[in-house]
């Protein structure tokens, strides 16, 4: 069997690519031009968010072959949802430290996402399985006793 495997610093490259081009668009265009925020203000938010994003590079990786390999996709999932969950977490912080959020709706969003991101990936993981099985490349690894079958 041909495993698929990926490069670690091409993996880690796309993501410094993709924080770049985040950073040119929404720190630099959208948060400081028209917002009016301040580059100082905003490194810290910056720097969360890459240490966010380099944890799901190093997460996805290797659940990706995984899922590519022998179509486990839970592993692919959780670290989906995860880095959507602390993406929401971080949104929150920084929304109530820039002063667009007050602490009591910042509370419910601390107490809601969490119950919200996880409500939503118990109700859509049936499709992503379903989306797994049916749209798998063929010659994949998928296979019946991992639940995804060829």
């Amino acid at each position: 069997m041909n495993t698929h495997r990926e490069n670690w610093l091409a993996w880690f490259l796309w993501t410094l690519v993709s924080l770049a081009m985040f950073a040119g668009f929404w720190f630099y265009l959208v948060l400081h031009r028209l917002v009016g925020l301040s580059v100082h203000q905003l490194v810290r938010a910056y720097v969360v968010l890459a240490v966010i994003l380099f944890g799901f590079a190093a997460a996805a990786k290797p659940s990706r072959e995984q899922f590519i390999n022998y179509g486990r996709i839970a592993p692919l999932a959780i670290a989906v949802w995860s880095m959507f969950l602390f993406a929401c977490l971080w949104f929150v912080y920084y929304a109530r430290e820039f002063g667009y959020l007050n602490s009591s709706a910042a509370l419910v969003l601390y107490i809601g996402s969490p119950l919200f991101i996880g409500l939503l990936a118990l109700l859509t993981y049936p499709f992503t399985r379903w989306f797994a099985r049916d749209f798998m490349p063929r010659g994949s690894g998928g296979t019946k006793e991992s639940g995804i079958s060829k």
